[in-house]
């Protein structure tokens, strides 16, 4: 009869090696997970374009002007430089109210019309969201964030002006 001591060290040194094996196996995930999500964590995310937040669809004042019927009812967001900035404080009844008129670098333009007062300044650009109406040319304010105020803004025109020449 054959000892089955060698049989049973034989299988102990399988055993040992299986789990030594799996303990680089856990080794290696340890590390390479936490790496793989320190990695994936430090990338920058891009920053968000300006005006993002403003819902409606997007579409330049020549376009609205252009085709005032398709958009009728419709909400939009336009951007461009305000202009004729007039404030209404509230009283007698009345909400304070901000109209201006939004207009491009063709000084086209759209009455925008808030039932609020806004931190806005003549020559500011803005971006304006709304329900356009037809009838009168102009947009029944909902959202408006401001993309540069005015001393930027001329800033921009005459660098833009000084390349022109």
């Amino acid at each position: 009869m054959k000892s089955s001591a060698p049989i049973e060290a034989s299988q102990r040194a399988i055993a040992a090696l299986k789990h030594r094996h799996r303990l680089f196996l856990i080794a290696i995930a340890l590390t390479i997970i936490p790496a793989l999500l320190i990695i994936s964590c430090s990338r920058k995310k891009p920053p968000l374009p300006l005006g993002h937040a403003v819902a409606g669809y997007r579409v330049s004042i020549n376009t609205i002007l252009f085709s005032p019927i398709a958009y009728d009812g419709s909400i939009v967001a336009v951007e461009g430089i305000a202009r004729d900035v007039e404030k209404t404080p509230a009283g007698n009844g009345k909400k304070p109210t901000t109209k201006f008129k939004i207009a491009d670098l063709q000084n086209n333009y759209i009455t925008v019309t808030f039932e609020r007062s806004l931190p806005l300044a003549e020559s500011d650009y803005v971006i304006v969201g709304g329900v356009y109406r037809r009838a009168k040319n102009e947009i029944d304010g909902r959202q408006m964030e401001k993309l540069a105020d005015a001393a930027e803004l001329e800033k921009f025109l005459t660098e833009h002006k000084k390349r022109k020449k």
